[in-house]
């Protein structure tokens, strides 16, 4: 530990808080796996009742994208881009997202990232209008997250 003016034997005690995300809280060399950023403080009491106190941040970074869902898109445009309505971000275990016309028919849904909707039902292209969308989503952190909103469909 950095600064510790207390020698490292077998005769010290320690006791880290919080205890959250630690494999152990009572030993010198631990595991630390906080979900996120957190500051530990470890108390080390040597064999003659001396104690010092230490901290450390362990700073967790977000590797996963933020989930998107666009808010408009355009099947008929002339440009590859936004021509679908697709579920967008990483670390994605399953999700379901299910798209509803304005009356709440449900004129899409999967399971599957990687399926996207083409502004078609049963294979007749709907009229530009708003529709409405549900999505859940479960991370592979096993984070649940649900998300609504309107998409616009413009021809």
């Amino acid at each position: 530990m950095p600064g510790s003016n207390v020698p490292n034997n077998q005769g010290n005690r320690y006791y880290w808080v919080p205890s959250q995300g630690l494999n152990f809280d009572t030993c010198a060399n631990l595991v630390a796996s906080p979900s996120k950023t957190t500051w530990y403080y470890v108390t080390i009491t040597d064999s003659a009742g001396c104690q010092k106190t230490d901290s450390i941040l362990i700073t967790v970074e977000n590797p996963c994208p933020q989930i998107f869902v666009p808010n408009a898109f355009s099947p008929s445009s002339n440009t590859s881009a936004n021509q679908s309505e697709c579920v967008y971000g990483g670390c994605i275990q399953s999700l379901y997202f299910a798209i509803f016309d304005r009356w709440g028919n449900k004129v899409f849904e999967t399971t599957d990232q990687s399926k996207c909707w083409d502004g078609n039902f049963n294979g007749v292209p709907m009229n530009t209008g708003e529709f409405v969308y549900f999505l859940k989503v479960t991370l592979t952190n096993g984070q649940t997250t649900e998300q609504k909103g309107n998409i616009t469909l413009i021809r």
